[in-house]
């Protein structure tokens, strides 16, 4: 009933909100089939193609990183039985002393069979590491995809987005639109790259690790990385038992020992700053190889990314341009929009009467009035023109004001 819509409007049930256009969120509608029918969003056909590209590829840089690694391998191997069926003779024993004096001593076992029987092992097992985690993450990435062109289609609807109310907006979405024809090849592409990246940063790791000559390095690194830890560790604690006693949000509550932990903290910290400079240094180098394959989201800073007129990475720009495109031509209001002409066309005047609407308008005050709202514009007090200003707004509450009365007078 009215009264009902009403009161539960007022406590809050007509506010219900939901988390929407995440990862688990857009899949768990694509599988229910309710991303088109519920949502009104509908994937553009070239993003659905150039997704499945992208499993394609991921396929294939796996197994190509795998063939890589198997190949590198066989080579050492045959390079180790060569040296296995040397002679002993004297003249081969002096040479290879002088190998061994000239070459520095992480690899001075790669003259004899057992050091690169051991660099063979490290590189397949290196290797099969790599492409474990490249695949692992190209998965990822084609899997991101689509969840990502339904949370930039809601950010453009909700305004998230700036859409037609920015003003740079036509001059970066709405200039050549024929650059979209890049995206489908970049999201190809992308793939492969990000793979290559991975699976060099992973196999680079393990090789420190498995390789003799370099396991040494390894192990003083990881050393070296819990001295710096253990310090960190023990600071993040005291702080979090010392912080509320002597600051009250960014208040001295005791002055001195604030000021006298602060000075310790400024004393420590000019030696964990290394460290904490040298983990800052590595994300900032991982994370860029990651988003190589997101061509959708911007790895720059908005102010950042822009030399002038020349965009860095101008991918993303792209990547929405095709979504603006999609949305102009199948947004569920224009599809509303177009069936209403159509039967306007059909009808003629008994389609669409003042009576018509005035039912519609009782419809939605009676039992959708949280819907009011939103006939009114935000641009309206600079355009001075809709129902959110002067006659127009008066003509509004007037009318909403008689429903209400009539509503009331139709009580007991």
């Amino acid at each position: 009933s009215y009264s009902r819509a009403l009161l539960n409007f007022g406590r809050g049930r007509g506010e219900d909100k939901e988390l929407c256009g995440g990862f688990v969120w857009t899949w768990h509608r694509i599988v229910t089939m309710r991303l088109a029918k519920f949502e009104g969003l509908l994937i553009p056909s070239k993003l659905l193609t150039a997704n499945l590209m992208q499993f394609i590829m991921t396929i294939f840089v796996t197994v190509l990183l795998i063939i890589t690694t198997n190949n590198t391998a066989r080579l050492v191997d045959e390079e180790a039985a060569k040296v296995a069926e040397r002679e002993d003779s004297y003249q081969s024993i002096l040479q290879d002393q002088f190998i061994r004096e000239q070459v520095p001593g992480p690899l001075a076992d790669l003259t004899t069979e057992d050091g690169l029987r051991n660099l063979a092992s490290s590189i397949r097992i290196s290797g099969y590491v790599g492409s474990a985690m490249a695949c692992l993450v190209c998965i990822v990435l084609t899997l991101a995809y689509i969840p990502s062109v339904v949370r930039t289609t809601l950010n453009f609807r909700g305004g998230v987005i700036p859409s037609m109310g920015d003003a740079n907006f036509g001059r970066t979405y709405m200039m050549a639109p024929d650059s979209v024809s890049l995206v489908p090849g970049s999201m190809f592409w992308a793939i492969f790259h990000s793979g290559v990246g991975v699976f060099f940063v992973f196999a680079v790791v393990v090789f420190f690790f498995k390789f003799d000559g370099t396991r040494n390095l390894a192990y003083t690194s990881v050393a070296q990385i819990i001295g710096f830890t253990i310090p960190t560790i023990f600071r993040l604690v005291l702080l979090e038992l010392l912080r509320d006693y002597f600051y009250d949000g960014q208040y001295r509550s005791r002055p001195v020992g604030a000021n006298l932990m602060g000075l310790a903290l400024q004393c420590l910290d000019y030696g964990l700053a290394f460290g904490y400079m040298l983990v800052r240094a590595f994300k900032l180098i991982l994370v860029p190889i990651y988003y190589i394959g997101r061509v959708d989201t911007p790895v720059f800073a908005p102010d950042v990314g822009r030399i002038g007129a020349t965009v860095l990475d101008d991918a993303p720009i792209h990547f929405r341009k095709l979504i603006v495109g999609h949305e102009a031509h199948r947004h569920p209001y224009i599809e509303t929009l177009g069936k209403m002409y159509l039967l306007k066309l059909r009808h003629g005047d008994r389609f669409g009467t003042t009576a018509g609407s005035r039912w519609r308008m009782i419809f939605v005050s009676a039992l959708m009035p949280w819907m009011r709202r939103h006939r009114v514009h935000e641009d309206v007090e600079a355009t001075g023109h809709g129902y959110g200003h002067g006659h127009g707004a008066a003509k509004q509450n007037s009318f909403v004001a008689e429903i209400q009365r009539s509503f009331r007078g139709a009580g007991p």
